[in-house]
């Protein structure tokens, strides 16, 4: 939908949060490196196109049933 719109996603949509600057793993089609628990990952689908742009991150950690978002705040479009 996005492309059709005319937008594209040229950026990685998430990475592992630590000490270095984007960590392994890269949330990125094909990544061979496996999601384990305690992880935690930042995500951070964005879209960009027609001189504007978007990016939208919340930081999750891995649990044995799926994420947790950490962070606390809401998203939504106000127009």
């Amino acid at each position: 939908m996005m492309a059709e719109a005319g937008y594209t996603w040229p950026h990685h949509a998430g990475h592992a949060v630590g000490a270095g600057y984007h960590e392994e793993p890269r949330i990125i089609p094909g990544s061979t490196v496996p999601l384990e628990e305690n992880m935690v990952i930042a995500l951070e689908p964005g879209g960009f196109g027609n001189g504007i742009g978007a990016r939208v991150e919340h930081v999750v950690v891995v649990t044995p049933s799926g994420g947790r978002i950490l962070t606390d705040y809401e998203t939504r479009l106000e127009q």
